[in-house]
């Protein structure tokens, strides 16, 4: 009976990730020729997306909020920005996508693009669901901190998909930390308990 609701809970699980994966926000960033000019685009935008441009100092140009738009498009002209490299950086629920453009006197280049799976933090009753696809196949850290600061659980993943629930239905009344530190960020997600 056991081992029939625990897959049913894999099975659960695994079906909201994949949903969730399906309605993930897209975006591109066209150069348009014989201009300095990019066309930025995005669909299927989450409810928290946030549009930046930063220079090579991580000075932020450019920031939008986007919320209430299913779709979105924008044209940079960086015809007023020196020579250089630049960053435009999509962050939503799910992931991070940053472009590094370079500006060469009247020439602008998409020169690398590189996408950030987040961890997806899935909250239901006491019951915290964690999911990271992990494509660089590196080591992920999933660590749990109490009130105290103190270190209450550590594991160490490096499977594609990343999944662990966390069931806080007899912790002690408190709120907890949860961790998950992989080769390319530190997310964090605040669990509070009243039992």
């Amino acid at each position: 009976m056991k081992a029939i609701l625990k897959l049913t809970a894999i099975f659960a699980f695994m079906f909201t990730t994949v949903v969730s994966m399906a309605s993930e926000t897209k975006s591109s960033l066209l150069e348009t020729p014989n201009s300095k000019n990019l066309v930025f685009r995005l669909n299927n935008i989450s409810t928290k997306t946030i549009v930046q441009l930063l220079d090579s100092d991580s000075n932020i140009i450019y920031s939008e909020k986007l919320s209430g738009k299913s779709d979105y498009a924008k044209n940079f002209d960086f015809k007023n920005l020196k020579s250089g490299v630049y960053f435009l950086e999509a962050e939503s629920d799910s992931k991070i996508t940053k472009y590094v453009i370079r500006i060469d006197n009247n020439d602008v280049h998409v020169v690398d693009t590189k996408e950030i799976n987040k961890p997806l933090f899935n909250k239901k009753d006491n019951a915290l669901h964690v999911t990271l696809l992990n494509k660089s196949l590196k080591d992920v850290d999933i660590l749990v901190y109490n009130s105290d600061n103190e270190l209450v659980y550590k594991e160490t993943s490096t499977g594609f998909n990343v999944q662990k629930v966390f069931n806080f239905s007899n912790a002690y009344e408190t709120s907890y930390t949860v961790v998950v530190e992989d080769s390319n960020n530190t997310y964090y997600n605040e669990v509070v308990i009243e039992n």
